[in-house]
């Protein structure tokens, strides 16, 4: 604990942020983790003392602040309420990321996030004036720069024969940073500056880089009154789209390599076909067959696979998804790798980590990491690493064990027969499946991290983004570990260019965030054999009309033209890297929407990006919703909604579907006035009877509920018939 801070249990927190404001000069700025990792009752109690005290300033830094969604609707409330109330049972929320909502911070506060719940802040003008655009690997750096001077983060705890041991848990991703260079700030300026933790045991205790000493932090706060659950996202609906999407840029990923994805329906999406491609090949290879898609794409067959994963492949990622945890449950997510750089490149050649040979200890002699004359260093190496058994001793060059002792030097026989009768290791340690500097999910997954065994769990390494997002500082261990890497993530809009807006919108506001999209990118260029991979769904609806999400131009860019490699839609893939322009727009069309293609070819002759005789193949020219709803119609065990589980009733999947159908009636006008002119027969009403009554419409008062009544019966049958 810090000398500066009362060496006292708090109990009251308010007590604590009262005295950190005095010790801070009264002007604290406080970071806090990105997602779960926020200790949401110690910032609360900072952010109170704050709004009690105008003459204090305070800035807290932050990025995905998550609370209970606000509902906006009557009907979301009648059918959410119920849901949300089991989903969000007992959890905190975040006061501030409340009253940003409702546009009531007090003046000597500001919020500053780099990273928002997608589209949440769009009509918020503070928050976006607050909007800080920077790369994941750059944050660490911009919060010192901001000055920061507070920590607080929720860590977990774990009691071992006597001794406590702590965790950074979801987050190391920044906090790892962050902490050094505070301490370094602080001696080179003498300004006190705080890193608390507040433990919970909810979350769930993260082995390795993640494991930090008592001394990390200036102060540990820990009151089991104050345990309490975390942010838990529900399953998203993965829609067709979605599937062909993820099937697409399955295709892409090669056995023995490496993936990051996201989360969300894309990335179950991913997760779900490569599940099918390696446990139900057969029927994976039928829907290669109807999609034509080796044919139609060739970067299949030069960069990717269609067979089941033999090597598997390893996780880097800057989160970690539950789509990982199915990964590894379907014998996907197993290909290991190993913080040593000799060891990796060993590995990379082929030599069995399972089975520690004198091949293993020539093959480091050969790479000039250890001598045929052993020493001290050297022995303590082997040991790490496994490839001798820790009980082996060192003494005066000699190797010991079990009282026999043998000359440390590998060019005699002796001691080589020694070694493999008694000395060889029986595995090398350290096996990493993943390295990710996040997390956030669902109530099963936490519930998996918390019951994991601690040797599977020491397979997951949380540690800093500055490791999982780029190569920097660790070149030759990291394109050794990311052979065949394929960086996936989503952008919104593709220009007919190459460019992609992922984050951001032309005039401006800022719908998320950069995150660690442009760290990824830029490592899907730099490592010889990877490559980057932007998902896009073709279109989206405006109101009652349908959009192209591929357009000729526009005003906002996350992602540069130049940096263009594979983008992925439900339509096919686009593979741009080396292409000229003509060959991008060309390759853009093929996996638009057939309902934008034309346009989108005339805008591109008149701007002269494309020949004046080009004509779409015909392949490209049936790219349409029906085709793909008529293509998947024999693959839906495969495919479904919801392929890892669902958090709502089948009840509420019914009735929310039915409000996602009426939401699209009502956007067309005309199928809402034929609803509302229509008369509801007995049969209609008994037949939706126990769905209206979860939305409390069965029996209702007045015209508003006799028009949402009849509104709902309207969209239901189409649901219940599904």
């Amino acid at each position: 604990m810090c000398s500066t801070l009362k060496t006292t249990d708090y109990t009251n927190l308010l007590e604590l942020a009262e005295e950190l404001f005095k010790k801070l000069d009264g002007n604290i700025v406080m970071g806090v983790p990105i997602g779960i990792g926020k200790a949401t009752h110690m910032i609360n109690a900072v952010y109170n003392v704050a709004k009690k005290n105008p003459q204090y300033r305070l800035e807290i830094n932050s990025a995905l602040s998550l609370n209970r969604p606000k509902l906006k609707t009557d009907l979301e409330r009648r059918l959410l309420e119920p849901f949300f109330d089991r989903q969000f049972k007992d959890l905190p929320e975040l006061e501030f990321a409340n009253d940003v909502l409702s546009k009531k911070l007090p003046a000597n506060v500001s919020i500053v996030e780099f990273y928002f719940k997608p589209g949440e802040v769009l009509k918020n003008p503070k928050a976006q004036q607050y909007a800080l655009s920077s790369n994941y690997t750059h944050v660490p750096r911009d919060l010192m720069a901001r000055n920061c001077n507070l920590v607080c983060q929720m860590i977990g705890k774990k009691e071992e024969q006597g001794r406590t041991r702590y965790s950074l848990g979801s987050n190391p991703d920044v906090t790892i940073d962050v902490q050094n260079m505070m301490r370094e700030a602080t001696a080179q300026d003498g300004k006190p500056r705080f890193m608390i933790g507040q433990v919970n045991d909810q979350m769930p205790f993260m082995p390795n880089d993640a494991e930090v000493a008592a001394d990390f932090f200036d102060l540990i706060h820990d009151d089991s009154a104050l345990y309490s659950p975390i942010f838990a996202t529900p399953y998203t609906p993965v829609t067709p789209a979605d599937h062909m999407i993820g099937f697409y840029t399955s295709l892409l990923i090669k056995d023995g390599g490496s993936l990051q994805i996201g989360i969300g329906s894309l990335g179950d999406a991913i997760v779900n076909s490569l599940l099918v491609r390696n446990s139900q090949n057969d029927i994976y290879q039928r829907l290669i067959g109807q999609t034509e898609a080796l044919s139609k794409f060739p970067v299949v067959k030069s960069i990717g696979g269609s067979e089941p994963f033999e090597q598997g492949l390893y996780g880097n990622t800057e989160m970690l998804v539950p789509g990982y945890l199915e990964l590894k449950k379907g014998d996907i997510l197993k290909r290991k790798v190993y913080d040593d750089l000799h060891i990796q490149e060993l590995v990379n050649q082929g030599l069995d980590p399972n089975q520690p040979s004198l091949e293993w200890l020539d093959a480091l002699i050969q790479l000039e990491r250890i001598t045929p004359h052993l020493t001290q260093s050297h022995v303590d190496y082997l040991k790490q690493w496994g490839l001798l058994k820790a009980e082996v001793s060192y003494n005066d060059e000699t190797l010991s064990y079990e009282g026999k002792s043998v000359a440390a030097s590998l060019t005699a026989d002796e001691t080589r027969q020694w070694l493999t009768q008694h000395g060889l290791g029986d595995r090398i340690l350290g096996a990493r499946v993943i390295h990710a500097g996040f997390f956030v999910g669902g109530h099963q997954f936490y519930d998996s991290l918390r019951n994991m065994p601690e040797a599977e769990l020491n397979e997951f390494n949380m540690t800093s983004v500055m490791f999982t997002n780029q190569i920097k500082g660790n070149e030759e261990l990291r394109i050794k570990q990311l052979q065949h890497a394929r960086f996936i993530n989503t952008c919104m809009k593709t220009t007919l260019s190459g460019a992609a807006a992922s984050d951001g919108l032309a005039d401006g506001k800022v719908v998320s965030g950069v995150g660690g999209q442009f760290n990824f990118v830029t490592m899907g260029h730099e490592i010889p054999d990877a490559r980057s991979i932007l998902m896009m769904r073709s279109c989206r609806r405006r109101g009652a009309e349908a959009v192209s999400n591929i357009v000729m131009n526009y005003g906002h860019v996350t992602v540069p033209r130049h940096m263009r490699d594979i983008v992925v839609s439900e339509y096919g893939i686009a593979d741009l890297r080396a292409k000229t322009d003509q060959e991008i727009i060309e390759e853009l069309l093929k996996i638009t929407d057939s309902r934008f293609q034309e346009d989108l070819i005339q805008k591109a002759k008149q701007a002269g990006k494309l020949r004046p005789d080009y004509k779409l193949p015909e392949s490209a020219k049936h790219n349409t919703p029906e085709a793909l709803s008529q293509l998947l119609a024999d693959f839906k065990e495969q495919f479904p909604a919801f392929p890892f589980g669902c958090d709502l009733t089948d009840q509420e999947v019914a009735i929310g579907g039915a409000l996602r159908q009426l939401k699209t009636n009502v956007d067309k006008k005309w199928p809402l006035v034929k609803a509302l002119l229509s008369k509801v027969s007995v049969e209609r009403k008994m037949e939706t009877k126990e769905y209206l009554e979860r939305l409390g419409l069965y029996e209702v008062k007045g015209i508003k509920q006799r028009i949402l009544r009849k509104l709902v019966i309207s969209v239901l049958p189409s649901q219940l018939n599904r």
